[in-house]
This record gives C-alpha cells, structure tokens and sequence, in this order.
C-alpha cells in the first residue's frame, strides 16, 4: 500500500488568493450603489473557495494506493469511495476548462460502478479526475498511478475481485 498526501503549500496560496478576491469583493460592495451585481458574485464564489481550501488545508488530501485500486480521502471527500484498477482504462494529464493541468482518467468498456456523471466529465476532457493539490506534478502522478496500476493488474489481485 501506497499513500500519496496533498500540498498544504497549494492549499495555503490558494486560500490566500481567495481571501485576496473576497477582500476586493468587499472593497468594491462599499462603493456599490445596492443591486445585486458583480461584488456579490465575487464575495459569493471567493467566499466558497476560502472555505473549500481552508477545509484541503486542515484535512490534506490523501490518496491511498492498494493492490485493489485507489482511494480519495481528506479535503473536502466526506465519503471515500474506492476506484479498482480493473475499472481504470489509464490516467493521463489534461488541460481542464480554465487551464489547469489535472490528473485525468476513463473508465473501461463495463467498468461496474461507473458515477453517471462520468459521460457528461468526458466532454471536459476525462470521466474522472483527480484534483490539483498533490505536491507532485501532474505527470509525475500520471506516471506512478499507470506504474502501480500495472503493477497490480499483472498480479491478478484486482482482476479477480
């Protein structure tokens, strides 16, 4: 078994650049004429982020590795759910909507327990993903999940669950 932990480092700038946007929506609420507009939407959106990277900054992802498969925990995961590598067609790096380099990866043909959000994912570019709070790089983590992936299948113990 295998544990990758999350980037406290990433979680800490990312909060920091949330407060930095909650702080110019506040700024800009000041000198606004009441209507709801661009300052709540700002407060709103960066609000929820502050507390989303706050939570990834006191429970760090984690992503534990068996022979079996992989599973989420810590962050903002309130019920892990194991993927099993006999489901996982590979992982690969993709470009999400806004840019940013993920972890990315599709089910196989009859994979059982497929999230029914997974077809609506793959028009973004994967059916599943993983988020971007590892303190490896994208490709790093690409290369160490098909590896230990492989590893397991050749040894017959997912496949045979």
């Amino acid at each position: 078994m295998t544990e990758i932990s999350g980037s406290r480092r990433k979680a800490v700038l990312y909060l920091v650049g949330s407060l930095a946007f909650v702080a110019i929506g506040l700024w800009e609420l000041r000198h606004f004429d009441g209507r709801i507009g661009t300052p709540h939407f700002v407060l709103a959106f960066f609000g929820l982020c502050a507390v989303v990277f706050a939570a990834v900054l006191i429970r760090p992802e984690r992503l534990v590795l068996d022979d079996e498969g992989f599973t989420r925990r810590g962050g903002i995961v309130w019920s892990p759910k194991k993927i099993y590598w006999r489901d996982v067609d590979r992982f690969f790096v993709y470009r999400a909507a806004w840019g940013v380099k993920m972890v990315g990866f599709n089910y196989k043909p009859g994979a059982r327990d497929v999230p029914s959000t997974a077809k609506l994912n793959r028009l973004f570019g994967a059916e599943g993903a993983l988020s971007t709070f590892w303190a490896r790089s994208p490709e790093k983590m690409v290369e160490e999940l098909n590896a230990y992936c492989s590893r397991a299948m050749s040894n017959g113990v997912s496949a045979s669950r």
